[in-house]
C-alpha cells in the first residue's frame, strides 16, 4: 500500500527541496526513517492530479510531502501550514491510498489553524490510511480565528 501525504490549494504552493547529499536510511519493518538526528530530510515538490486518480479535490495546486515518517517533522508542517495561509484562505492536508483501483471514501476535517496543536499535527503525520473499505482523509486548515 503506497501511502502520500499532499497539500492541495487554490493559490500556488511553495516547493522545498532535499538538500543536497541528503540521504535517509527507511525501517521497512517499522514504516519509519532516520535522517541521522538531522531535520533536513523535509521536503516539498510539486504534483500531478492526474498522477492521483483517488484524489477528491477541486484545488488546482498540489504538493507532496517528503520524510513524513522522520522525527520532528511536525514543527515543519505546521509552519508550513501557517505560511501559505498568509497568502490563501485555506489549504487541505491530504492523506491518500494510491494503489487502489476502486472509489475512496473521504472522511473530511475543518479547523483553523490556531486549533491545531504540534501534539495534532505529529499524530497527523502518522495517520494510517484505512484499508477495507478505503479510507483517504482530509484535513482543510483555514486562516486562524480572531478569538
Amino acid at each position: 500500500m503506497n501511502i502520500i501525504m499532499l497539500f492541495a490549494s487554490d493559490c500556488p504552493l511553495a516547493e522545498i527541496p532535499y538538500p543536497p547529499g541528503f540521504a535517509a536510511n527507511f525501517d521497512t519493518d517499522y514504516g519509519a526513517a532516520d535522517g541521522g538526528g538531522l531535520d533536513d530530510g523535509f521536503a516539498i515538490f510539486p504534483l500531478e492530479k492526474e498522477n492521483l486518480p483517488g484524489l477528491q479535490t477541486e484545488k488546482k495546486y498540489l504538493v507532496g510531502l517528503g520524510g513524513r515518517h522522520m522525527p520532528d517533522r511536525a514543527g515543519r508542517i505546521a509552519e508550513y501550514l501557517e505560511a501559505h495561509l498568509k497568502i490563501a484562505d485555506e489549504i487541505e492536508l491530504w492523506f491518500l491510498r494510491q494503489d487502489a483501483d476502486t472509489d475512496h471514501q473521504v472522511q473530511k476535517v475543518k479547523m483553523p489553524v490556531n486549533a491545531l496543536s504540534l501534539d495534532e499535527v505529529q499524530t497527523l503525520c502518522w495517520l494510517e490510511v484505512q484499508k477495507e473499505p478505503i479510507m483517504d482523509y482530509c484535513f482543510t486548515i483555514t486562516r486562524a480565528n480572531a478569538d
